[in-house]
């Protein structure tokens, strides 16, 4: 079975989310922190991370969890999520080997159509 780790500093968005995700017939963890995203990514190696990028709270950043998830699960896709201008990340993310980038909110029809082809290519 496929697998989406969901984070977000955003309660809303988790709960939102995480049904829908599951409902696509993804097994999902969600968790506010990156500190707990790292701890999911080490012990699971999800198939997919969707990854917000600031993360209030946290004191690691999206970006940060991004070079944990490619250092310790390769095979692990990341997409960052975010709610402000993609291209103040984008050349970081980049070199740091982001699979993608979606922009909040998130469109479920956008979400469905990359979640198909996630179960796919799987």
């Amino acid at each position: 079975m496929a697998s989406i780790l969901l984070v977000d500093d955003e309660q809303e968005t988790l709960e939102a989310i995480q049904p829908f995700l599951e409902a696509q017939g993804f097994q999902v963890w969600a968790t506010a922190t990156g500190e707990g995203a790292v701890a999911v990514i080490q012990q699971h190696h999800p198939t997919a991370v969707l990854l917000d990028v600031n993360l209030r709270g946290s004191r690691l950043s999206g970006l940060d969890v991004l070079k944990v998830s490619k250092a310790q699960s390769p095979a692990t896709k990341v997409y960052l999520v975010t709610g402000y201008d993609a291209d103040q990340y984008r050349a970081e993310a980049t070199s740091f080997g982001v699979d993608g980038f979606f922009e909040k909110p998130l469109a479920l029809g956008t979400l469905a159509d990359f979640l198909k082809n996630l179960k796919e290519n799987s």
